[in-house]
């Protein structure tokens, strides 16, 4: 009898829902088979294919969970409105009674967010005096504690903007200690697939594509343009990290969100065994710090464009201009 991963490799070359219709199976067996697939190291040659399957087990999965959670809210207003305890209604969805104050709040904001006021409101929801007024007490202070967080992100972040606003300015005219960096990559491995560096003048110091041991996600490759046959022609990884070990020795090299480019560098590093000896800034974290903002914002967003080209030396460029823009805005000390 012929194996599923046989049998998986005959159809490897069909889209992911012509797979799972020869095989018959659905999208959460194939994924489950896939797994110990790629513990077993079998799946290097398809990778792509298992992370189309991994993001569409993965929405189907998120998509369950909401409606679980819908359904769980509804049973929950449903016993409020019967004038159940908490407790009891905590014994019925056997839940904690944390998790239905927890609802409590929910369904307050709710009814607020619909424009009723606060009559309405309470009798909507069936509660007592008492219980009334504990959840407003409680709504309240959750108000607070976050006004206070939100605070206490803008004042580091504009902390961080100030630390290093004063020097980047210097460097416009005189690079010297900074440098701005931005990498393209692929998952599933992380590999480093391009990367680009620029000095605070906007000269050039690399810009190459860098070869990868493992195929090109064709959804990295809509992103950013770059294709198996264009990284085969990049240059090897180890040469590039001794190029930026030197270029970024004792500098500090920024990067819009470092997330990402962390995990790549780290990827990197352990590849060719060379360790960077720099320092790291965020240049996304200084304009939000600048514009007193608290939620992570786009590259593009921050110049107000509708889209970037995901390419490593125009994104450097982008995040220079968005840079020279901070460095116009007056901040408090």
């Amino acid at each position: 009898m012929q194996s599923k991963f046989s049998q998986f490799k005959q159809n490897a070359h069909l889209p992911l829902k012509k797979i799972l219709q020869r095989m018959h199976l659905t999208d959460e067996e194939l994924y489950e088979l896939m797994r110990t697939w790629k513990r077993q190291g079998l799946m290097e040659p398809y990778l792509e294919i298992y992370e189309e399957l991994f993001n569409v087990v993965r929405k189907k999965r998120i998509r369950t969970q909401a409606e679980r959670q819908k359904q769980l809210f509804d049973n929950y207003k449903l016993l409020r409105k019967q004038g159940e305890s908490v407790e009891n209604i905590a014994l019925t969805l056997k839940k904690s009674s944390d998790k239905i104050h927890h609802f409590d709040l929910r369904w307050y904001q709710e009814l607020l967010d619909m424009g009723m006021d606060i009559g309405a409101i309470r009798e909507s929801m069936g509660l007592s005096s008492d219980e009334f007024n504990a959840l407003l007490d409680k709504y309240e202070e959750k108000r607070r504690l976050r006004r206070q967080s939100l605070k206490k992100q803008k004042t580091a972040n504009a902390i961080y903007a100030m630390k290093h606003l004063g020097r980047i300015k210097k460097e416009f005219s005189d690079p010297h200690d900074y440098l701005i960096f931005d990498l393209e990559g692929t998952q599933s491995p992380d590999e480093l697939i391009e990367i680009a560096v620029i000095d605070m003048g906007g000269h050039v110091l690399m810009n190459t594509l860098v070869k990868p041991s493992n195929p090109i996600g064709w959804r990295i490759t809509e992103l950013t343009g770059i294709t198996d046959e264009m990284a085969a022609q990049g240059r090897d990884v180890t040469d590039v990290m001794k190029e930026l070990r030197d270029l970024a020795q004792g500098k500090t090299i920024m990067s819009w969100g470092t997330d990402y480019d962390t995990v790549l560098l780290r990827s990197a590093s352990e590849t060719s065994g060379i360790l960077l000896d720099c320092e790291f800034a965020n240049a996304q974290k200084i304009h939000m710090g600048v514009e007193g903002l608290t939620n992570q914002i786009a590259l593009h967003k921050a110049l107000d464009l509708e889209k970037q080209s995901h390419r490593a030396l125009d994104d450097c460029y982008m995040v220079l201009e968005v840079l020279k823009r901070d460095t116009q805005v007056p901040m408090e000390e």
